[in-house]
């Protein structure tokens, strides 16, 4: 596959539509082949090439393994084509499996024939019965069986829902290289064991950013027996990539493959060694990635290491403090985020650095806290103009303040003082209406205010 993957990288293809469009080919070439010969059964009432059975089953082979293909090829861009598809090579098939079928009806004449003691007297004497006789067999086979393959299009396929459904959801055989890892240095995770036939359920690296959606009645387990399950592993994981990384970054500190990019304390290196503190030598790179290729998650721009976090949202604490305390036995730093507690670590919402959407969070956020306190007044929050003028104050805040503040972010708090004194707010429009540019940019803003 080496070599046709060169090839298919020079012809700007993949495999799966390569073989669909070899294998149609020749699909096209044994049909009209196949046509051939029994025009000439019917002209002349022997045929020209008598293929054996396995001729017709390679031949046979061909329509059937380029719709296996196609499935999965570019050829298939939609449902509908994927019906043309089915009806392109069920025809050809038709057309195979006929003349196979005429051809060897006529071949067995024939040889029946040429036993017979007084073959050439026959042949001779009655060619005008004979040849008539096996060209009508020629004619008969095809014109007692075409409209077969033809209702099974029209009322079969065409007039049937669940039949066109399930051409439409068949992906054929995949042959593109996978994308889905397995392994100890994989992201994969298990999700449950199969009951009926004992296999392991696993979610593999390809499907982990795919939304899951877990159905159960309160009480039924869904948090306990399968996500608490899923982040425990996912946290086992991430120790497991963890010392990895310690054992593959000293040897290649050891073997000469890498430096550190900058000056570290010891102490530090054993805390909080990431195989980001390496700068591969000028010259090794190559055999540096080679060597940590297993634990290398992408190198387009930068080179990014496999690593986990995870980020719970939980309502209750009691499934919070579980996970918690696994992260903590693994010795795992964890940052608790509760807005109940005057000492918790905060989320800045005006971290996100562009204006326009600080400002569509603080909205949503504000919204989203008013109608939880008062749910029956949800209506006239967005029908007002409060929405926008809170929109308007974050981004002059967030525009503004860093600007009057050397570099430091507002923050909630800050935006509450604009609410309650509106001379804040006056005062800040100043200051903006000082720079052009930036009244150029939110003169829209400065006219509502």
């Amino acid at each position: 596959m080496k070599y046709i993957d060169k090839l298919l990288k020079v012809l700007k293809t993949d495999r799966n539509t390569f073989f669909t469009y070899i294998f149609t080919l020749a699909t096209i070439y044994i049909a009209i082949d196949r046509i051939v010969e029994v025009l000439f059964m019917v002209f002349t009432g022997i045929s020209v090439s008598y293929w054996g059975p396995i001729t017709y089953t390679l031949a046979l082979a061909c329509p059937v393994l380029a719709f296996l293909f196609s499935g999965s090829s570019k050829f298939a861009a939609s449902g509908k084509l994927k019906l043309v598809i089915v009806y392109m090579y069920a025809i050809a098939l038709y057309i195979i499996a006929i003349s196979m079928v005429t051809q060897w009806v006529n071949m067995g004449l024939w040889m029946f024939l040429m036993s017979v003691p007084n073959y050439y007297t026959i042949v001779t004497q009655f060619a005008d019965v004979i040849k008539p006789a096996f060209q009508a067999i020629a004619v008969y086979i095809p014109l007692t069986t075409f409209f077969s393959i033809f209702w099974w299009c029209y009322a079969g396929v065409a007039d049937s829902r669940a039949i066109q459904e399930s051409i439409w959801d068949y992906g054929g055989i995949d042959l593109s290289k996978k994308t889905t890892q397995s392994g100890g240095y994989s992201f994969e995770n298990v999700i449950s064991t199969d009951k009926e036939t004992g296999k392991v359920v696993k979610l593999y690296d390809a499907r982990r950013a795919d939304p899951v959606l877990i159905c159960g009645a309160s009480g039924m387990g869904k948090t306990s027996l399968l996500l608490e399950p899923i982040m425990a592993r996912d946290i086992e994981k991430k120790y497991f990539f963890k010392e990895a990384a310690k054992e593959m970054g000293f040897t290649a500190l050891k073997t000469g493959l890498a430096t550190l990019n900058c000056p570290y304390a010891n102490d530090y290196i054993n805390d909080n060694f990431s195989l980001n503190m390496l700068e591969p030598i000028p010259g090794k790179e190559k055999l540096y990635k080679a060597y940590l290729n297993k634990m290398i998650y992408n190198e387009n721009a930068k080179i990014v290491y496999k690593d986990l976090g995870i980020t719970f949202l939980s309502p209750d604490y009691e499934s919070t403090d579980r996970m918690m305390e696994v992260a903590t036995n693994f010795g795992f730093k964890v940052n608790m985020v509760d807005p109940n507690k005057a000492d918790s670590v905060g989320i800045n919402p005006f971290s996100y650095g562009e204006p326009g959407e600080i400002a569509a969070v603080i909205s949503s956020i504000l919204a989203a806290t008013y109608s939880s306190v008062r749910p029956e007044e949800d209506e006239v929050y967005f029908q007002n103009s409060a929405s926008q003028a809170v929109e308007n104050l974050t981004i002059l805040l967030s525009t503004m303040y860093p600007r009057l503040n050397d570099g430091l972010l507002p923050n909630l708090e800050d935006m509450l003082n604009m609410l309650n004194d509106f001379d804040l707010t006056v005062e800040m429009c100043k200051k903006l209406e000082e720079d052009e540019e930036l009244v150029k940019e939110y003169r829209l803003q400065l006219r509502i205010l």
